[in-house]
This record gives structure tokens, C-alpha cells and sequence, in this order.
């Protein structure tokens, strides 16, 4: 089954949000000294993110 363009631009973009939040994660643990924090915090938060841009243009 293939994706429709929208399909495609919306996993595209969710992984770009994904790996946004885990570089921001990683520059805030940096910053606090608190490396596996940072990281997991970022991990969820682009898990989180991706999930709501892939929901939101599949409601579209």
C-alpha cells in the first residue's frame, strides 16, 4: 500500500519533531549536567510530538 503525499510530508515532518526534541533535550542536560534526564525527557517529549502531528494530518 503506498502513502498519499500528505501521508508522507506528516512522517516527514514528525521525524524532524522527533529528532528536534531530542536535540533540545540533549542542549538543556548539557547545560544542567544531568545527561540520562535531558535525553529521556527529550525522547518522550518527541514521542509525544510526533504522535500529535502524524494524529493531527491524519484528521485532516
Amino acid at each position: 500500500m503506498t502513502e498519499s503525499p500528505e501521508q508522507k510530508k506528516s512522517r516527514e515532518i514528525g521525524g524532524l519533531v522527533f529528532v528536534g526534541c531530542i536535540v533540545i533535550g540533549m542542549g538543556i542536560s548539557f547545560a544542567t549536567h544531568t545527561m540520562p534526564v535531558g535525553l529521556f525527557i527529550g525522547l518522550g517529549a518527541g514521542f509525544l510530538m510526533m504522535a500529535l502531528v502524524r494524529h493531527k494530518a491524519k484528521s485532516d
